[in-house]
């Protein structure tokens, strides 16, 4: 079984921040890209302000596939972090590199792919927002997370929707 069968729908909830040990910018034509190594990216609900932390993957395969594995998780772990009680009580102060989205209210997530034999592989993740995307995907041995007013070309294959 593929792991996103097994995600929490993150569909309505908000895209709020990326979190990494470090990662480099660049400007886009109309917007940004941040490429890191084991990204996560924090969601929350908006009715139950519940967070969730989706912690990103990517490795090559033998036959030189890519393959893009998340991990769903109620902290920001691997990366240091800590709780102050007294002023933010139900949020992680994280220490690495951070970025928050604006305009993030998710209206569907897209997951692009290929199936090899009786295996899905997943390789690139789109967020379509309320006002643009962001776009997760594999380039080289790191990950490019692109935030867009546009949605870009063509991902190839969907395998998965939420």
């Amino acid at each position: 079984m593929t792991e996103w069968k097994n995600l929490k729908s993150i569909n309505r909830f908000i895209l709020k921040d990326l979190y990494a040990k470090s990662f480099t910018v660049t400007h886009e034509d109309d917007g940004l890209a941040f490429l890191t190594n084991s990204p996560i990216l924090r969601f929350v609900n908006p009715k139950t302000l519940e967070y969730i932390y989706w912690r990103l993957e990517c490795f090559e395969d033998e036959e030189g596939d890519d393959h893009l594995l998340i991990y769903e998780q109620n902290k920001p772990d691997p990366l240091k972090y800590m709780r102050d009680q007294e002023v933010l009580p139900e949020e992680h102060i994280v220490d690495g590199s951070h970025y928050y989205f604006k305009n993030n209210l998710i209206m569907r997530v897209y997951g692009y792919g290929f199936k090899n034999t009786d295996v899905e592989i997943l390789q690139r993740l789109v967020f379509e927002l309320d006002h643009g995307f962001v776009d997760v995907e594999i380039v080289g041995n790191v990950l490019s997370i692109t935030t867009t007013k546009q949605r870009r070309e063509q991902y190839g294959k969907v395998i998965f929707t939420m």
